[in-house]
């Protein structure tokens, strides 16, 4: 990943050590993140860091931060980038999460879901049945009942636009 926040010496010092301690960095990036001193740059980084490592303990770091904006940004982008593998861990992070994470988490869970069915689908047979409950309820709550309304039923502007209605034609200027 390069370009945006994450580019930098902060994110090759945190590459090098995910491809070299692997799961071994995830409490040492979870304390780095909550220290006072950890600026927007490396909060991302380490969050990126965090993705890579991609199991429950990295999972479980970023949900504790889900209030974090920046973390919460990273964390969708890695979830909707292999849902199927990150089904499990972060399920499971979401069933013990608690207080005003819930909702936020559930969100991102229901924009997984979405993301890739198929992945889901097949991810879903290695969930406890508590488990898959919940990823029953995302599923259930970005289904859309709703009939797509009839082009008489829309307001005029709605209907026909009328920056997309065609101009009569201009009159060409006379000049003397």
């Amino acid at each position: 990943v390069s370009g945006g926040y994450y580019s930098g010496k902060a994110s090759t010092t945190v590459n090098t050590l995910v491809a070299r301690l692997g799961a071994a960095v995830v409490p040492s990036f979870g304390k780095l993140m909550d220290g006072g001193y950890a600026t927007t740059e490396i909060k991302i980084a380490l969050a990126h860091g965090l993705g890579l490592v991609g199991d429950d303990g990295a999972y479980a770091e970023l949900v504790a931060r889900a209030n974090d904006r920046h973390v919460l940004g990273v964390m969708r982008e890695w979830l909707l980038r292999s849902p199927g593998a990150a089904l499990a861990p972060f399920v499971r992070c979401v069933s013990a999460a608690r207080g005003g994470q819930v909702a936020g988490l559930k969100t991102l869970l229901g924009q997984m879901v979405r993301a890739d069915p198929a992945a889901i689908d097949a991810a879903m047979s290695s969930l406890p049945a508590p488990l898959q409950a919940l990823v029953d309820e995302a599923r259930s709550k970005g289904t859309n009942d709703r009939a797509e309304a009839a082009l008489d039923d829309l307001p005029a502007v709605l209907a026909r636009p009328p920056w997309l209605a065609e101009k009569p034609p201009t009159p060409p200027a006379i000049t003397d």
